[in-house]
């Protein structure tokens, strides 16, 4: 069995508002739903402790050793999907109902390689992502296309 990586183990390490999971051990000690997809609440370096936030809103602090990255292409990440503003539908008649268009829950990587940008607009490129909070610092780093990563429930 390969050796889980953790964050204080990273070249980039993640930030507030990152996704995350913890290590077995700590997982006995937390409550979520569903699947260990966290979000990092807070970081005391001083204190080497980590903030995370469950999908059930439950705080949880722990040691940074307990903190791993969630890699691409894993089960946790095909769980996380991307969550974008889609241009609403112009209608000229104020009695009529807007149709809108609803994002599909589907894994963020599939979402971003259908997506076709036109114009001066250039493509996101996560091809060098090892992990899923090195996708969100590049989306991080494009606020102009407002997109950011969310989890399924």
């Amino acid at each position: 069995m390969q050796k889980q990586i953790t964050i204080e183990e990273l070249n980039k390490q993640p930030i507030e508002g990152d996704f995350v999971t913890i290590d077995n051990d700590s997982l006995l000690k937390t409550k979520y739903y569903n699947l260990p997809i966290f979000k990092i609440k807070k970081i005391d370096n001083l204190n080497r402790e980590i903030t995370v936030e469950s999908n059930i809103g439950n705080e949880t602090i722990l040691n940074i050793k307990n903190i791993l990255p969630i890699e691409m292409d894993s089960n946790l990440a095909k769980k996380i999907e991307l969550d974008y503003v889609i241009m609403a539908s112009i209608t000229f008649d104020p009695t009529s109902e807007i149709p809108t268009i609803v994002n599909k829950q589907e894994y963020f990587k599939d979402t971003l390689n259908n997506i076709t940008f036109t114009g001066s607009i250039e493509p996101i490129d996560i091809s060098k992502c090892k992990y899923v909070h090195e996708v969100q610092e590049v989306l991080r780093n494009r606020p102009e296309l407002y997109y950011k990563l969310k989890y399924m429930f």
